[in-house]
């Protein structure tokens, strides 16, 4: 039921699995589920060459409001806000940047994983 999820009984043995039905709906790949997915999530926006002047409509945020710690449930964040912009755009103007290696090492970091290579 929808209340419960989907339990699966594996035969003779004694092994019950229950899988809830929003973990279901997150993981499914069905050509019906991706048309409802990306009227939820738009597509990314296209830079277009009247563009040029990308400091005027890319995101920003300064290196503080991004690397602020925030309670936890907090939804409109600079740091989430910028996480948005990042993923809408695929580029992030930060401010104030550290001077150090080390320090931009952090920030980067936040974002995720550092990678050796730049493609």
């Amino acid at each position: 039921t929808w209340d419960t999820g989907v339990k699966l009984h594996s035969g003779e043995t004694i092994s019950n699995t229950c899988f809830d039905c929003s973990w279901l709906r997150h993981h499914c790949h069905s050509s019906a589920e991706s048309i409802r997915k990306k009227q939820f999530n738009p597509p990314m926006k296209l830079w277009k060459n009247q563009d040029s002047d990308w400091t005027t409509w890319l995101p920003r945020v300064t290196c503080e409001e991004f690397m602020a710690e925030e309670p936890v449930g907090t939804k409109k964040t600079a740091f989430r806000a910028a996480m948005k912009g990042l993923r809408d755009y695929g580029a992030l103007v930060v401010h104030n940047m550290p001077l150090t290696e080390s320090g931009t090492q952090e920030v980067v970091e936040r974002i995720g994983h550092m990678q050796s290579a730049f493609y």
